[in-house]
């Protein structure tokens, strides 16, 4: 899914960001993981890790809504701060008809 909703110019970059984010998250759960089911046992655990998750994806819903409906990708929200993926087109020169 990524691969298509992403420019072909930008799939490298996009594909190395997915994985450093579920890289840095399984790591995370590890570490933090041992700890919690010692404190709160398994069920506490899941649940305190699902909250996680599920306001880690309202997060991830509440983004922009013109990227989310297959706009121009851009990083942040408003155009004052994108960043653009795609290549500016090329200029074209004033004595060419």
């Amino acid at each position: 899914m990524l691969q298509r909703a992403t420019p072909e110019h930008a799939h490298g970059r996009v594909l190395a960001v997915d994985m450093v984010a579920g890289n840095g998250a399984m790591f995370f759960g590890t570490v933090l993981g041992g700890p919690l089911i010692g404190a709160v046992e398994v069920q506490g655990a899941v649940l305190i890790m699902g909250g996680f998750a599920l306001i880690a994806g309202l997060g991830v819903l509440s983004g922009d809504p013109e990227r989310a409906a297959g706009g121009e990708p851009a990083i942040g929200h408003g155009a004052d701060r994108a960043v653009r993926l795609r290549p500016k087109p090329p200029r074209r020169s004033q004595g060419a008809a």
